[in-house]
């Protein structure tokens, strides 16, 4: 896609108001484009963005009117930037919370647009309640840790129930460096792949209509090899388990960072062989994020 291109979907997207105004942005350029999930359904796929009912610095997204109203027009779900995060589900022990993404999700029922997921375990341990993380698991710490793991996912689940069709069940499992697993107080104690296929099992159970995801950042260049070999082998080993695993979900983060090298990219060859082994594992794929940082 040429930078034309790009600037067409921004004006298709309704961004045009956000770019400096010349003769190729007019006022009404906008108008005389189909909303973008009109243009994706064509090719059967489905355009959504997320939403954030605060985003710091940034303000509210969902509480800007003229946001929302770019989001109904262009969208055909959504997905809360944080608020089914299991920080902001239950911040303390037994403590639910779901205002925030209840007002959102209703709005966007409102207005026709599919509900995704996003998350009901993140691995990384920073992303974890610190109460998780500092909780005394007693005696029997796997039967604590499953006990925890359990009530979490099932009380999510059961609150959000069909209004979610596809989740992210298990987010950023594997560390990019190394290829292996990412350490946490839950598979510390009820093993790597057993805690993640654990909680796949108990969203089958409590959202038994939805369709189940791992999530992950894995990028095509070079030095992006380890990540996607161990992410390869995970869902390997979840395959082998008769883990209920539908989709992965592909972030598809674009830019310039410090553990990115620009021009280490081991080419579309490689990363058509990786999405090659997933699908050849009866998965479907899924750009769950997109962004370019330029």
């Amino acid at each position: 896609m040429n930078r034309r291109d790009v600037n067409r979907m921004l004006l298709g997207a309704g961004i045009g108001s956000l770019l400096p105004m010349g003769p190729a942005f007019g006022a009404g350029a906008a108008s005389s484009l189909e909303r973008l999930d009109a243009q994706a359904r064509k090719k059967g796929l489905r355009v959504g963005n997320a939403m954030g009912y605060n985003s710091g610095t940034r303000g509210s997204p969902f509480r800007d009117a003229g946001y929302r109203a770019l989001m109904a027009r262009e969208c055909g779900l959504i997905v809360a930037e944080n608020e089914c995060k299991w920080q902001a589900t239950q911040p303390r022990p037994g403590e639910f919370r779901f205002e925030r993404a209840d007002e959102m999700f209703a709005w966007a029922k409102k207005e026709g647009m599919r509900i995704r997921g996003h998350t009901l375990v993140w691995q990384t341990p920073k992303w974890l309640p610190k109460w998780v993380n500092e909780h005394d698991f007693g005696a029997n710490p796997k039967a604590e840790a499953e006990r925890i793991l359990t009530a979490h996912v099932k009380t999510v689940c059961q609150h959000f129930g069909k209004d979610i069709y596809s989740w992210d069940v298990v987010n950023e499992a594997i560390d990019p460096a190394t290829g292996e697993h990412r350490r946490n107080v839950l598979n510390d104690r009820l093993g790597k792949v057993e805690q993640i296929d654990l909680t796949f099992r108990l969203a089958k159970e409590h959202a038994p209509h939805a369709q189940l995801v791992y999530n992950d950042y894995m990028r095509w260049d070079a030095r992006s090899a380890r990540h996607r070999a161990g992410v390869l082998k995970l869902l390997q080993d979840l395959k082998k388990r008769g883990t209920p695993l539908d989709a992965l979900g592909i972030q598809g983060h674009i830019g310039f960072w410090d553990d990115n090298e620009p021009n280490g990219s081991a080419g579309p060859g490689e990363w058509r062989r990786f999405l090659d082994e997933v699908t050849g594992m009866g998965l479907e794929l899924l750009i769950t994020e997109f962004d370019v940082s330029d």
